[in-house]
C-alpha cells in the first residue's frame, strides 16, 4: 500500500483527476469557506462575498448589491437602504408623522429615499415646479416678482415673469425675453425706480422674433410698464 504522506494539521486529504493521472493531495476548504478543517472560516454565503467586518450587538447581516455586511436595524427602519414600494407595514421613512394630504417625495441622497412632503399652507395653493427644479406649493395667481438691482445685459428666465427694474445705481439695461417661450407665456416689465427717463429699459425679442413686428421696445418714460405675451409667432404688447 502506497503512503501518501501527512499533510498539514487540518487539512483535507483530496483525490484529483488530470487526463488519466490520479494523485492524492493535502488542501484547505474552498468554496464559501476557507482555511483548515479544524479553524474553518465562513467568507461567503451562497456564494455571495461576506464582509470580515465584526458585528456589534443588534447587528444583522444586509445585501448591498455586493457583498452581505453587518447593518444596524434602525439604519433599516430609517429608509437609508433602498426600497421599491410604501406600504401600511413598512416604516414611515422620516421622524416626522405625515397628515391626511400629504404625498411621498424621493430625496437625492445615496442611495435616494422616500421623504414626506408636507400639504401645502393656504388655500389655493398648487404643486408647482420652482425656478430650481423642486416642488412647491404656491397660489398659481400668484407670480413673485423678479426684482433687477443690476447688470445691464439680463438673459430672463422661461416663465411667466414680473420684472421690476430697481438699480441702486442707475444705469440702462437690457432684458432679453425667453428664447423658447410656451404659448401665452407673459412677461411684465416695469420701471421700479423712475428714472427710465435717464436710464432707459430697453426689451430685447429672440434672434428671429419680433414685438408686434418691431425689433426691440425702448422704455424711456419713468415708472412706465409694458406687458408681453408670446402669441406663437411672436411676442405682443398687451
Amino acid at each position: 500500500m502506497a503512503f501518501d504522506g501527512v499533510g498539514a494539521s487540518g487539512t483535507f486529504k483530496t483525490v484529483n483527476h488530470d487526463g488519466n493521472v490520479f494523485s492524492r493531495d493535502y488542501e484547505e476548504a474552498r468554496g464559501d469557506v476557507s482555511g483548515v478543517i479544524d479553524n474553518l472560516l465562513v467568507i461567503r454565503l451562497q456564494g455571495r462575498s461576506l464582509s470580515p467586518l465584526a458585528p456589534v450587538s443588534g447587528n444583522i447581516y444586509a445585501w448591498t448589491g455586493t457583498s452581505w455586511v453587518p447593518t444596524d436595524v434602525s439604519v433599516l427602519v430609517s429608509g437609508l437602504l433602498p426600497h421599491n414600494l410604501l406600504s401600511i407595514t413598512h416604516p414611515d421613512t422620516t421622524p416626522a408623522t405625515p397628515v391626511p394630504h400629504d404625498i411621498i417625495t424621493a430625496t437625492t441622497g445615496v442611495p435616494p429615499t422616500w421623504a414626506r412632503f408636507p400639504v401645502g399652507t393656504k388655500p389655493g395653493q398648487s404643486l408647482s415646479v420652482s425656478d430650481t427644479l423642486s416642488l412647491e406649493w404656491r397660489d398659481p395667481n400668484i407670480v413673485a416678482p423678479l426684482i433687477i438691482t443690476s447688470g445691464t445685459n439680463i438673459n430672463l428666465p422661461n416663465c411667466n415673469l414680473r420684472v421690476v427694474v430697481v438699480k441702486p445705481s442707475g444705469s440702462p439695461t437690457i432684458l432679453n425675453l425667453p428664447a423658447v417661450p410656451e404659448l401665452g407665456q407673459e412677461v411684465i416689465v416695469k420701471d421700479g425706480k423712475g428714472d427710465a427717463n435717464i436710464n432707459y429699459i430697453e426689451v430685447m425679442p429672440p434672434s428671429g422674433t419680433t414685438i408686434d413686428s418691431f425689433s426691440k421696445i425702448r422704455m424711456g418714460v419713468n415708472y412706465q410698464s409694458f406687458s408681453f405675451m408670446w402669441n406663437g409667432t411672436e411676442w405682443n404688447i398687451i
